[in-house]
Parts: structure tokens; C-alpha cells; sequence
């Protein structure tokens, strides 16, 4: 199973790998290493065919050398590298595992990805859900924090979408239909970053998703920004807006506000800084 290969890749073998290219600055280490644990998860061929072609990620695909896409790229793939080693002792997980290699969505299970790394910073328990393809009960995690319960369910609008208010209400009440009645929920969307211009027109439609829920509900709406700091360093950020009604304990003392995400705690493995305690 890839559950069990994934846990017993030790990060010191991805380390050796990567040395091996003959590069010491440690962001390409830790690229390296990062390329290493998925070529090993899923082989050489799906890292060409599902992860790096212009058909199954575009907006990733470098159109130069040192492009703000090369930079994407090479992010995306530090990111799920990194997502699936820090997340491997998340119930549930191996399900994500499986549709990375087979969905023909990858965005949305990057998304995924990325939406457990935000829970475990906040030092949430939770899981991830076996997709059951049935009403109010096919959400993407669950999560546990003590006696309170919150359900969360996962959307991706990936890069090439034009952008509608209608399209982005039509995944939120497609997210409300996948989430149990008379419990607390929490939706999580990620949107291309040039929808961000168009953040009232989202605000005012999540506010009317929101009023007219007939539980406490939360949704957040992220994506990602690129922001040149000088001439060798572009840094990428998570930012964007989210809308609750604040009728839940829960959604009030852990999950408000959501954003900004938190780049860095110490549950969470960074490869770089692996890298930088060897060097």
C-alpha cells in the first residue's frame, strides 16, 4: 500500500538522493528531496504524465527558465512532498494518497493537501473522510477538538476558471449538499489568484451562503500570491477572506479567523529546515 511505503521513507535516504545532483544550495536539497519521495511513492512516469504536463496542471508548467511558473512549479511540488510526509499520521490519509495518484483532478486533492496542513497548524485533531458519494454524508474531514465536532468539506477552482459568482456559489451549495444537517461546518475553497480582484462580488455571495444556512457554518476562501522581495527571492503567500455566522463554540475559540495561514510550527516538518540541520 502506499500508506505503508510512505511511512517507512526516512527523510535521510530523500537527503542522500538529492546530494547526489550535485547541487549544495540547500533550497535545490530540499527540492530534490521533495522529487525523490514522489518519484518513489508513485514513479518516475506519473511525476511526467500527472504532476508536470500542461494537460493535468498548466498554470504550473514552466514557459522559461526561472519563470514565476518554474517558480510555481517547483513550489507545488515542495508542497504535496512535503504534505504527504507531515500528514502520513492522519487517520483517513491513505485515501488521499490514492486519489493523488489516480484522480483526474489533481488540484483538488492538492487542495486537500494543503487544507491538512492549515488544520495541523491550528493543533486540531482530525480525519480524513472515505468518500461514501452520498448526500450530506461525502465531506472531505472531520474534525475532533475535545467534546465539539465540525465537519469540512474541500473545493478547488483551478487556475483556468473564468471567473462567475455563479460558479462560486454553485460550489458552495454543492459543499452545503455533501455536509450532515445540524451540525457545525466549515468550507474551504481555494480560487485562482486573479479572482482575487473580484473579492466583493465572493464576499457578497458567501455572505448570503452563510445568512441562509440553517447551521453555524464558516466559509474560507484562500489562494495563493506571489510577491517579488528582490531580485533572487519571490515568496509565496496563502491569503484571501472568509465569511461565518457565529453561532458555534467551536468555529468562535479555534477557527476564527482562519486566515492568515501560518507558514511554519513545529509539528510540521519543513524540508528546508531539515536541510539547514545537516548543513
Amino acid at each position: 500500500m502506499l500508506h505503508n511505503k510512505l511511512k517507512n521513507i526516512p527523510l535521510s535516504n530523500l537527503y542522500r538522493k538529492s546530494l547526489e545532483l550535485g547541487n549544495n544550495d540547500p533550497k535545490f536539497i530540499a527540492l530534490g528531496m521533495s522529487g525523490a519521495l514522489l518519484s518513489e511513492l508513485y514513479g518516475r512516469e506519473w511525476m511526467g504524465t500527472r504532476l508536470l504536463t500542461e494537460k493535468n496542471l498548466s498554470f504550473l508548467t514552466a514557459d522559461s527558465p526561472n519563470s514565476l511558473n518554474e517558480l510555481k512549479l517547483q513550489n507545488r511540488i515542495l508542497t504535496i512532498a512535503e504534505g504527504l510526509y507531515n500528514l502520513s499520521k492522519i487517520a483517513g490519509f491513505q485515501n488521499v494518497l490514492e486519489r493523488l495518484k489516480n484522480d483526474a483532478n489533481v488540484d483538488s486533492v492538492i487542495a486537500e493537501i494543503e487544507s491538512g496542513r492549515f488544520l495541523l497548524h491550528r493543533g486540531l485533531s482530525f480525519k480524513y473522510v472515505t468518500r461514501s458519494l452520498k448526500k450530506r454524508a461525502d465531506f472531505d474531514i472531520h474534525i475532533i477538538d475535545g467534546s465539539n465536532e465540525l465537519f469540512c468539506e474541500i473545493k478547488c477552482k483551478i487556475e483556468t476558471t473564468a471567473f462567475s459568482t455563479a460558479s462560486f456559489a454553485n460550489s458552495l451549495h454543492k459543499a452545503k449538499q455533501q455536509l450532515p444537517l445540524n451540525w457545525p461546518a466549515i468550507i474551504l475553497i481555494k480560487i485562482p489568484d486573479n479572482w482575487a480582484e473580484h473579492e466583493g462580488e465572493l464576499r457578497s455571495t458567501a455572505q448570503v451562503i452563510v445568512e441562509k444556512a440553517e447551521r453555524p457554518v464558516g466559509v474560507v476562501c484562500w489562494f495563493e500570491q506571489w510577491i517579488q522581495v528582490d531580485e533572487t527571492y519571490t515568496m509565496r503567500v496563502i491569503i484571501g477572506f472568509e465569511e461565518h455566522n457565529l453561532r458555534s463554540r467551536i468555529l468562535n475559540s479555534k477557527l476564527i479567523p482562519f486566515l492568515p495561514a501560518k507558514p511554519q510550527t513545529p509539528n510540521w516538518m519543513s524540508f528546508e529546515r531539515y536541510v539547514a540541520g545537516y548543513i
